[in-house]
C-alpha cells in the first residue's frame, strides 16, 4: 500500500480476526477478515498493597479517543496494518474464476463491510469491474481511512459479483442486495444515514450500477421481448414475468444519493471486439438455470425453436460498443442524482480524450456529470493518486451539502508529479 493510515496516541494497536462467516442484515464479514483494534492497559488505585489492572479493547473505527484520569485522550490508531495482513493471509475472492464459471457465483454474491456495521454512518458502496473483486479497492478504502471526518462519518461496503454474468442480470443483484438491507434495517436508519448513500463504481460496476439512479419504464423489456404491450406477454406464467421484470423493469432507488464513475464504459470497449478476447469470452460458462429460463421465456414468445441453440451473452459480450443492452441502458433517463466522472489517460493529467488502454474517454464522458476529473492512469484508476483524492473531496462534499457540520466544499483541482 502507498500509504500508512495511522495516528498516534496511547494503547497498542491489534490486528482482530474474524474466524467465521457473519453477517449482519445479510451484509457478510468472511472468516479471515481483519479489523483495527487498540488495546489500553488502565490501572486503578492501589488496594491492599495491590495495583489492579484492566485490558480495554475498543473498534477503533468506533472509537478514537477515551477518558484517562478525566482527561480525554486519543488512541494510537493503525488502519493499514490488518488491511496489509488480510491481503496477505486471506483467501479472497478469485474475480477470474467466476468470471468464467457465475454458475457458482451464488457462494460469492453480495454485500460486504469492510468494518463493523454502524447505523448511525452514510454507507459508501463499491463496485467492481470486469474479472475483479472487493480488494482492488484496498488502495483507496486505507487511503480514505486516514481523514478523520471520512472516518467518523461513512462506512465502507462492497459488493461483490460474477462478472461473467450478463451485466443487466448482475445489475438486478445489486439492486436486490440493497433492497434486501433496506427492508431489514431499523426505520431511523433508513431514513437517516441510509438514504444518503454514495455508489463509487469502477468500470463495468459502473454499468450495474448505474441502473441504480435510471428509469426504465417498460423500455428494456418490450425491447427485448419483442413486446409492444404488457399483453403481449400473456404466454408467460406469472413466475416467468416477475424473472423478466426484476431484471429489466427498474426505477431509481430514493437511497441513493450520489454516485461516482470511475473508468466506466458508458458506450464500450473495443477490447471486447478483439478476437482473443471473443475466444476467451467463449469459455464462460454461465448457469444452466439462467439459460433455462431465459429459453423457455424466449421459446414462449416464439422469439426461438426449441430446438435451437441459446448462446446467452456474457458480461464481456456486453461491453462491445455495439451491444444491445448496453446501448439501451444508455439511451435511459437518470434521475436527479448527482454523479461525478473520473476518468483515465494514459498519457496526460486533465486532458479530456485519449484512452486509459481499456475505456476510451468518449465512452467514459458523461455531458452531464456534475464534476469530472481526468488522470494520467491506466485503467486501474481507482489505485491512482488523485482518483482516491478526488473521491474523498466527493465525501466531504457530500456531508457538507446534507448538512453535516464536518463536511466540506472543494473544487476538483489536485496537481501531482507526473
Amino acid at each position: 500500500m502507498q500509504t500508512y493510515t495511522h495516528a498516534f496516541g496511547i494503547g497498542i494497536p491489534l490486528i482482530s480476526i474474524c474466524c467465521k462467516q457473519l453477517s449482519q442484515y445479510t451484509i457478510k464479514i468472511m472468516p479471515g477478515q481483519t479489523f483495527p483494534a487498540t488495546v489500553f492497559l488502565r490501572f486503578t488505585s492501589l488496594e491492599n498493597n495491590f495495583v489492579h489492572a484492566n485490558l480495554e479493547y475498543y473498534d477503533t473505527t468506533n472509537v478514537e479517543n477515551i477518558t484517562v484520569a478525566k482527561s480525554t485522550v486519543p488512541l494510537q490508531l493503525d488502519f493499514s496494518t490488518p488491511l496489509a495482513y488480510m491481503q496477505e493471509n486471506s483467501n479472497p475472492i478469485d474475480g477470474i474464476f467466476y468470471f468464467l464459471n457465475p454458475y457458482e457465483a451464488n457462494k460469492i454474491e453480495g454485500l460486504y463491510c469492510l468494518t463493523p456495521f454502524n447505523q448511525n454512518k452514510i454507507p459508501v458502496v463499491f463496485v467492481h469491474g470486469l474479472l475483479s473483486n472487493p480488494n482492488t479497492w484496498t488502495q483507496m478504502t486505507n487511503t480514505l481511512m486516514g481523514n478523520s471526518t471520512i472516518r467518523k462519518n461513512y462506512q465502507f461496503w462492497f459488493f461483490a459479483y460474477a462478472t461473467g454474468n450478463p451485466v443487466i442480470y448482475s445489475a438486478s443483484l445489486l439492486r436486490e442486495a440493497l433492497v434486501n438491507v433496506e427492508k431489514q434495517i431499523s426505520p431511523e436508519f433508513r431514513k437517516d444515514e441510509f438514504s444518503k448513500m454514495i455508489i463509487v463504481a469502477h468500470s463495468m460496476g459502473g454499468l450495474l450500477s448505474k441502473t441504480l439512479i435510471q428509469d426504465s419504464g417498460r423500455k428494456l423489456i418490450d425491447h427485448s421481448t419483442n413486446a409492444a404491450t404488457p399483453v403481449d406477454l400473456k404466454e408467460l406464467t406469472p413466475e416467468q414475468i416477475e424473472f423478466l421484470e426484476n431484471i429489466l423493469v427498474f426505477s431509481h432507488q430514493a437511497y441513493v444519493k450520489r454516485m461516482v464513475f470511475l473508468a466506466t464504459p458508458h458506450r464500450g470497449s473495443d477490447l471486447a471486439t478483439w478476437m482473443i478476447i471473443r475466444y476467451f469470452s467463449n469459455w464462460v460458462t454461465v448457469s444452466d438455470h439462467l439459460v433455462e429460463k431465459v429459453n423457455t421465456i424466449m421459446v414462449k414468445l416464439k422469439m426461438r425453436k426449441p430446438e435451437d441453440v441459446l448462446y446467452v451473452k456474457t458480461g464481456l459480450d456486453n461491453l462491445d460498443p455495439d451491444s444491445d443492452i448496453l446501448i439501451s441502458i444508455n439511451k435511459l433517463p437518470f434521475a436527479k442524482v448527482p454523479y461525478h466522472s473520473i476518468i483515465g489517460n494514459e498519457d496526460y493529467q486533465e486532458c479530456p480524450g485519449g484512452s486509459d488502454g481499456v475505456v476510451p474517454y468518449s465512452s467514459a464522458h458523461l455531458n452531464s456529470s456534475i464534476s469530472e476529473l481526468v488522470v494520467k492512469s491506466g485503467h486501474s484508476v481507482q489505485e491512482d493518486e488523485a482518483a482516491i483524492e478526488e473521491i474523498k473531496r466527493i465525501l466531504l462534499l457530500h456531508l457538507a451539502e446534507n448538512g453535516i457540520p464536518d463536511g466540506e466544499v472543494t473544487k476538483t483541482k489536485y496537481k501531482f508529479d507526473e
